[in-house]
């Protein structure tokens, strides 16, 4: 468990957030990926950031798509969930609306 000082709240109350795991459900093709000379499974930019559909993991409410790990993904029932929960702080974005590097 992380814990930060810095908060008015208990540290024991604190979390990070950290998704296990990358999944592979980008639409590569459509992404137009320009590769890492370095890191061979990173992408240094996408030209758009497009999911594939027939990719997206059942199994995971949030996680990272491989290649690109700066997006955290959420299913969208957790997404209504957590604004129905009244969580505060977050902003949604559309995957199609993702400004790429």
């Amino acid at each position: 468990m992380a814990r930060s000082s810095s908060c008015s709240r208990s540290p024991s109350s604190t979390f990070i957030l950290h998704p296990v795991g990358l999944h592979d459900c980008l639409d590569l093709p459509k992404c137009k990926p320009v590769w890492s000379e370095l890191a061979t499974e990173k992408a240094d930019e996408l030209k758009k950031f497009v999911l594939d559909p027939s990719k997206l993991p059942n199994d995971r409410k949030i996680y990272r798509p491989r290649y690109d790990l700066s997006p955290v993904l959420v299913q969208r029932a957790l997404a209504r969930a957590i604004d129905e929960a009244g969580f505060t702080g977050i902003r949604w974005i559309e995957p199609a609306d993702l400004q790429t590097n």
